[in-house]
């Protein structure tokens, strides 16, 4: 019997990531990982979850289903909120807040960008449309120039005729 030799998915070795940049993009995506985890949790099972992470950086980040005054209260029941969980709530709705205006940032980079693209395709419009009637004024103009040259040819040769004219009587 042959052995597989795909290594498939590893384990790694449990430690501290040395290189700083490695460790913050780690962090990064286990947050998300947890978070990620966290939100299914509620949905599946409509459990109530709170999970608070501090960053190496020295952040919190947060996440609270449905709410994070119904979290505390069921843990530390309605009137025996800890003082010391005042600083948590208010980092926690400063870090929806920041993130709920970065939102809100990028939504109008994208309607600016958005009008940009609308008031360009309207001045296309706009070209397209005057070069149509430069184009009719084009033709015309050219019409008018046939009908200048065909009067000149014509104003020529009665001229000629009449030299002709004069010719034969002499």
């Amino acid at each position: 019997m042959e052995r597989n030799l795909k290594r498939g998915r590893q384990r790694i070795e449990m430690k501290r990531i040395e290189i700083d940049d490695h460790r913050y993009a780690s962090f990064s995506k286990r947050k998300v990982g947890v978070f990620k985890k966290a939100s299914e949790l509620c949905t599946e099972c409509k459990a109530d979850v709170g999970v608070i992470i501090f960053s190496p950086a020295e952040k919190t980040h947060t996440f609270f289903s449905p709410n994070i005054d119904k979290i505390v209260s069921s843990c530390f029941g309605k009137n025996q909120i800890p003082n010391d969980t005042q600083p948590l709530i208010e980092e926690h709705e400063k870090a929806r807040a920041d993130n709920l205006n970065q939102q809100l940032d990028e939504v109008e980079i994208q309607t600016d960008i958005q009008v940009g693209k609308a008031k360009q395709m309207n001045a296309v419009s706009t070209m397209k449309d005057e070069c149509g009637s430069l184009g009719v004024l084009e033709e015309e103009l050219d019409s008018m120039e046939k009908n200048v040259r065909l009067k000149l040819k014509m104003a020529n040769f009665i001229v000629q005729l009449a030299n002709h004219s004069k010719m034969l009587k002499n």
